[in-house]
């Protein structure tokens, strides 16, 4: 028998999440991604219902790097929308001109949260 769950849950350093479909996602060959997710998960521990702006997550996920400012939301876009693809879907939050992370998501350990 398969578990679902209706919210997605994620781990507390964004290396892997359990998708509402119950798959389980490694984020450990997607770099980007991976430190995208972590500023949205630490945002939401430190500072639940935050959000963080595109510039804060451009920052994040692209550290160190210099990248023109279309290119950069052109980067952060595509990160959105694959972590979306990935199984986070609507836990991903467009809101208030920044991105959070849906406030019933659970961040916890996988192997704790069953």
């Amino acid at each position: 028998m398969k578990v679902t769950h209706r919210t997605p849950i994620i781990e507390p350093d964004g290396w892997r999440f359990r998708a509402s479909s119950g798959i389980v996602v490694t984020l450990q060959r997607r770099r980007k991604l991976r430190l995208v997710l972590a500023a949205l998960v630490h945002c939401r521990l430190e500072r639940p219902g935050h959000v963080l702006s595109p510039s804060q997550l451009i920052e994040a996920g692209w550290p160190d790097e210099r990248i023109y400012p279309r290119a950069a939301r052109a980067r952060l876009h595509v990160a959105v929308s694959s972590l979306r693809k990935l199984g986070l879907g609507d836990a991903l939050e467009f809101h208030q001109g920044g991105y959070r992370l849906d406030p019933a998501v659970d961040v916890a350990p996988l192997s704790d949260a069953a």
